[in-house]
């Protein structure tokens, strides 16, 4: 079907106003957050094409074209174009620059050495590649930059203060192989940071002191401090803090977090948490405290990709930490969720740890960690979540209900207790099976408890597509 022009011109797009269609520009040239286009310099370099207005109000727009340096996708195209991309960023306009391999190709120091415009930059700049005239911009002054996420493969450390000590609005700070300068006036603004082998606890410590602001800390390896009593470490209090991540090294982990005072603070004043979440595995470790429907984390610690990571020393991270939160009635709050804990009855810190819920109402899990808390139950005379009401699981691994699956031997296990589970939410089960009834085609709803609690009438079978 063809359009003619006439059709054009009664279309609800053309007679949007200019501020509207600025907005919907801008929206498009998103290059670096979280609803980031790969495709937003085409896209608006396609936009700018449908007709004259909207060329007008593009090319008299610096600050969407300055949105758009994708160095990666740059280097790709015409060195025309590189430099009628550049032009039409303008001469003051903020900046948004982004590249996973950093070379002269892109017109590298034509932009990054305009570190006064940058607002958000992540890059991976192969130092060997790139003249060193370069990469010392980093050193003036920032005024208004935002985000500095930038990996220097290949570079010395250096003591040079980053920015001049100059980048009032920067809240976010990842990097590696970086001295991270204690007296940066930046650091008191800062909202996360990641850092990767590059500092000692000692050192982190004292930085962080300077960090009120901060809710998300992440960091590799950190270096020993053999040389320094615990004593002589700081303790600080964080009370924005909600999300730490750590790679490899449990020990430094553990130390770092006996000297932060954990204080979600105000956050969950208005978010009260109610669930908690316990993922482990031999290789990783994660806890968490979220609120119903909330799009992200509350407050969670995590700790991956170590060579061997034994239960006890996790728990003992666990324990630490539920000893000394200030969240309210931690211990108190109603819903679990346990993932990946098939060797869960083999650790003695993580069974005492589940023993300290006793009024969880709601479990979530997968009928494999059923299996293990049975296991978990029989080494113990304390009844396991006696106000259990809910059990909500994820996927089961038996293909029939019998007497042999976990989840019917859990069951039976609570109504001998005389505590039976009054509902089964089977809805976020595997989503390529259907759940019918026996003997019946029919797709049907049960409530446990209901006819004969002791034999669930239902069966898996493949979903046909």
């Amino acid at each position: 079907m063809s359009i003619t022009h006439g059709q054009m011109a009664y279309s609800p797009i053309f007679h949007m106003g200019r501020d509207v269609l600025y907005a919907v520009f801008e929206w498009n040239a998103d290059i670096l957050t979280v609803f980031s286009d790969p495709s937003a310099l085409h896209t608006t370099k396609q936009a700018s094409q449908v007709c004259a207005e909207w060329h007008d109000i593009l090319l008299s727009s610096p600050a969407i074209w300055g949105r758009l340096l994708d160095l990666s996708v740059l280097q790709w195209t015409s060195t025309w174009w590189r430099s009628e991309i550049l032009h039409r960023s303008g001469n003051g306009s903020s900046l948004w620059i982004l590249g996973t391999s950093i070379n002269e190709k892109c017109n590298y120091d034509t932009k990054i050495k305009q570190i006064h415009r940058i607002e958000k930059l992540v890059i991976n700049i192969e130092v060997e590649r790139v003249h060193p005239l370069h990469w010392q911009e980093f050193y003036m002054p920032a005024p208004f930059l935002k985000v500095f996420d930038v990996i220097f493969t290949s570079m010395a450390l250096t003591s040079v203060p980053f920015f001049n000590n100059i980048a009032p609005v920067l809240h976010t700070f990842w990097t590696q192989d970086i001295k991270l300068g204690l007296q940066a006036a930046w650091l008191s603004g800062l909202h996360s940071l990641k850092l990767k082998d590059c500092i000692s606890v000692s050192l982190l410590l004292n930085a962080l002191q300077m960090m009120p602001e901060l809710s998300s800390l992440v960091f590799g390896n950190l270096i020993p401090d053999n040389s320094i009593s615990l004593a002589h470490f700081p303790s600080i209090s964080l009370p924005k803090l909600n999300r730490i991540t750590f790679f490899h090294d449990i020990t430094e982990c553990m130390t770092l977090l006996e000297h932060v005072i954990l204080k979600p603070g105000s956050y969950y004043q208005t978010h009260k948490p109610t669930i908690i979440s316990l993922d482990m595995s031999c290789r990783a470790f994660h806890f968490e405290l979220k609120s119903p429907g909330q799009g992200k984390a509350g407050f969670s610690i995590e700790v991956s990709n170590v060579t061997y990571f034994s239960g006890n020393l996790s728990m003992k991270v666990l324990l630490n930490l539920l000893s000394t939160c200030c969240i309210p009635s931690v211990r108190n709050l109603p819903e679990i969720e346990l993932k990946c804990f098939r060797y869960l009855a083999m650790d003695y810190t993580l069974n005492a740890a589940l023993f300290t819920f006793p009024f969880i109402t709601t479990l979530l899990g997968d009928e494999l960690m059923l299996g293990s808390l049975l296991a978990l139950q029989s080494t113990s005379k304390n009844i396991l979540f006696p106000y259990l009401k809910y059990l909500k699981l994820g996927m089961l691994n038996s293909t029939s209900f019998g007497r042999k699956d976990y989840l019917t031997q859990f069951l039976w296990a609570h109504k001998d207790m005389g505590l039976l589970i009054q509902f089964l939410d089977l809805t976020q089960c595997n989503p390529d099976i259907l759940w019918k009834k026996c003997d019946s085609e029919k797709i049907c709803q049960y409530k446990c408890g209901s006819r004969n609690p002791e034999s669930i009438p239902f069966f898996m079978v493949k979903n046909k597509r």
